[in-house]
C-alpha cells in the first residue's frame, strides 16, 4: 500500500497539469449537473439546518462546545467572493436561480447559502460558535505576493496552513476554549 501511495504521489506531483485539467474538468461537468437539476431548496432550507442542529444537540448533551469553522477558499475573484458573502439568504436563492449578476462563483453562492444556516443556528443558540477566516486569509493572500497561502482555491500552502492554525489557536484563546499560556 505504501509503494502504491508512493507512485500515486509522484504521478500527481509530476502530472500537475494534467490533474488541474482533469479538477477544472470535474468541476465543469458538477456545474452542469447542479443547473441541470436546479436548486434543491428543499435541502438547503430544512434538512440541512436539521442536521446542523442534531450535531448541536449531540454536541451539548455530550458536554462538548460546538464550533463551525468555514472553510478557507481563494476563489477566482476575491472582491466579489467578499461582496457575495454578504448577500441574505434569499438573495443567494435568487442568485443561484437566475445566475449571478455581481460576478460570484457558484461556490461562493451555495457557500454562502450554508453559512447562512449556520448563522441562523447560532442566532438561535448562543452557545454556538463559528470561525470564518475567508476574509483575513484573502487579505493575507494578497498582502505578500512571495509568502503564498493558497495552493490552489481551497487547498493551502504551508504558510496558509500555519496562518490558519493561527486564526483558529487565537480564535480558542479569545472564547477561552483553551487556556491561556500566559500567567
Amino acid at each position: 500500500n505504501k509503494v502504491c501511495v508512493l507512485k500515486t504521489y509522484h504521478f500527481l506531483f509530476d502530472n500537475m497539469l494534467l490533474v488541474r485539467l482533469l479538477r477544472k474538468f470535474y468541476i465543469t461537468l458538477n456545474f452542469r449537473q447542479w443547473k441541470e437539476i436546479g436548486l434543491n431548496k428543499q435541502f438547503y432550507k430544512y434538512t440541512y439546518y436539521s442536521m446542523l442542529k442534531s450535531i448541536y444537540d449531540d454536541t451539548k448533551q455530550r458536554g462538548i462546545k460546538l464550533i463551525y469553522v468555514f472553510e478557507p477558499c481563494y476563489n477566482e475573484d476575491p472582491k466579489a467572493q467578499l461582496f457575495c458573502k454578504k448577500f441574505s439568504e434569499e438573495e443567494l436563492y435568487n442568485q443561484i436561480e437566475k445566475g449571478s449578476k455581481y460576478g460570484c462563483s457558484r461556490w461562493d453562492m451555495y457557500y454562502g447559502v450554508l453559512y447562512r444556516k449556520i448563522e441562523q443556528l447560532k442566532e438561535r443558540y448562543p452557545g454556538v460558535m463559528i470561525l470564518d477566516p475567508i476574509e483575513a486569509m484573502i487579505k493575507a493572500e494578497d498582502k505578500d505576493p512571495n509568502e503564498k497561502i493558497f495552493f490552489d482555491d481551497v487547498h493551502l500552502m504551508p504558510a496558509g496552513n500555519k496562518f490558519f492554525g493561527q486564526l483558529m489557536a487565537d480564535d480558542l484563546l479569545k472564547n477561552h476554549m483553551i487556556p491561556s499560556a500566559k500567567k
